[in-house]
């Protein structure tokens, strides 16, 4: 499998990053001018021998390419006549117009793990239940290898309480393996087994 993925180095497209290779996928990697921390998330990966790092989209060779995921809003060069295997992830849903594209949108407003912005972090510890990033990139690729993209954009929502994953009225109901306090501290942990990395 080979995937272009847009922003890679964006903590939620890092984590990305890291589950197509550990799948064992070709990644090809685009991140215009990254700054300090993302520099440091691509030295961290930049060294496995399946991952590519092109600067600009235009350097991809898009019909060598099974899915393009983009952090953010894909580039024009990513929607070409098929669409069927590109996929956006974002903050929150946008009007932009671009719904009637058919390629998959994923809001994730309470999204948390390692890398992620401090300020975005403290934000996001009011949520009543935050969604843990390994439990929303293994229910995405989950929908890849089942093939069972969605073709209208949804919004990704915890549930405090255990039940099962379920889509209702344009939001995914993401069962949760961690409650608010484990996920959290896991991060804590990972703060201070890199404290450099977030003081960039």
């Amino acid at each position: 499998m080979k995937v272009a993925i847009y922003n890679c180095f964006h903590w939620i497209g890092y984590h990305v990053t890291e589950k197509c290779l550990a799948e064992g996928w070709d990644v090809t990697g685009i991140h215009p001018h990254p700054n300090p921390r993302e520099e440091f998330l691509m030295d961290m990966i930049g060294r496995n021998a399946q991952f590519q790092y092109k600067a600009e989209v235009d350097n991809v060779q898009r019909e060598r390419m099974n899915y393009f995921i983009s952090i953010g809003t894909p580039p024009h060069s990513f929607l070409g006549e098929d669409k069927d295997h590109v996929i956006q992830i974002m903050d929150e849903l946008v009007d932009d117009g671009e719904n009637e594209k058919g390629y998959m949108k994923l809001a994730v407003p309470t999204l948390v793990g390692p890398w992620m912005p401090l300020d975005t972090l403290e934000k996001r510890k009011n949520e009543n239940a935050v969604v843990d990033i390994n439990d929303f990139v293994n229910w995405l690729f989950t929908c890849i290898h089942e093939n069972t993209i969605l073709r209208s954009p949804v919004r990704i929502i915890g549930e405090a309480s255990e039940r099962a994953l379920s889509l209702k009225e344009g939001n995914v109901i993401m069962y949760r393996t961690k409650t608010n306090e484990e996920i959290f501290r896991y991060i804590e942990q990972h703060k201070e087994k890199f404290p450099f990395y977030y003081e960039l």
